[in-house]
């Protein structure tokens, strides 16, 4: 899934750059949250406008109005005063997710793909590497890496911020390095099922009833097939969701999706 990036500049074009009379380039992705659960993203945009001068970043991610909210509102490749410690002459981008334009669940789980997406974006976009959290200078950094090793402040962010909404720092990292499933390009074509494969399932399951089907649910089609070899475990360690369903779960999906014709 792609995504579009607002630009909404606030910060004049090279002011770390030249205030902190930097030198390319710049080697990292740096992961923050805002620390303010009342702020939403224009609030985020609005304050930096009047405050760029003390602190600053390149991205806001989060949720206006009910749908993903992502900003830039400094250019990248330049520097940025976000971690506070060395590591800022490394910025590439910092983003932020804006916390305080998260109101539940449903609006953490539409934003954090996102969140992980522009990070993935930049990174390439720059040369950098999908790496997280270690002391090789190429790579994403969490501002709470870049404070426990003396190379920011003494921030914590993002890592409180999304244990709040379930996500833990191991699963945070691997989505950096690996993506979200949801955002990875399909290598494969995958067939619709059509009411014949239907036909053909319920079939098959009312002469051999002795195991139960699995119906796997694929890019909004069903595609069925009956599997009495694998296990649970193995089916769900495939990544692949599925359900299992009894004879009379079958017949009514079935129905549900056009009868018997």
């Amino acid at each position: 899934m792609g995504y579009t990036i607002k630009s909404d500049i606030v910060v004049p074009n090279g002011y770390v750059y030249r205030q902190s009379a930097l030198q390319p380039g710049f080697h990292q992705i740096h992961m923050h949250s805002t620390g303010n659960p009342t702020a939403s993203v224009q609030n985020e945009r609005d304050y930096l406008a009047g405050h760029y001068n003390a602190a600053n970043y390149t991205h806001l991610v989060g949720i206006t109005n009910g749908a993903v909210d992502i900003r830039q509102v400094m250019n990248t490749n330049g520097g940025a005063w976000d971690v506070g410690g060395d590591w800022n002459w490394e910025t590439y981008a910092a983003i932020e997710f804006s916390e305080g334009s998260i109101k539940s669940q449903a609006d953490f789980n539409k934003a954090y793909p996102a969140y992980i997406w522009l990070a993935r974006y930049l990174a390439k976009q720059a040369g950098i590497t999908y790496t997280i959290d270690n002391l090789n200078t190429i790579g994403i950094k969490s501002h709470n890496y870049a404070s426990a090793t003396g190379h920011g402040s003494d921030h914590v962010d993002p890592l409180p911020f999304l244990a709040k909404w379930g996500v833990s720092r191991d699963k945070f990292n691997r989505d950096l390095v690996n993506g979200i499933a949801e955002q990875k390009e399909e290598t494969k074509t995958t067939k619709k099922a059509g009411i014949k494969d239907m036909l053909l399932f319920k079939a098959d399951v009312d002469t051999n009833f002795g195991s139960k089907a699995n119906i796997y649910f694929l890019n909004g089609g069903i595609v069925i097939r009956i599997d009495s070899v694998s296990t649970y475990n193995e089916l769900k360690n495939s990544g692949v969701p599925f359900a299992t369903f009894t004879k009379k779960n079958t017949e009514s999906l079935i129905d549900a999706n056009g009868g018997l014709k």
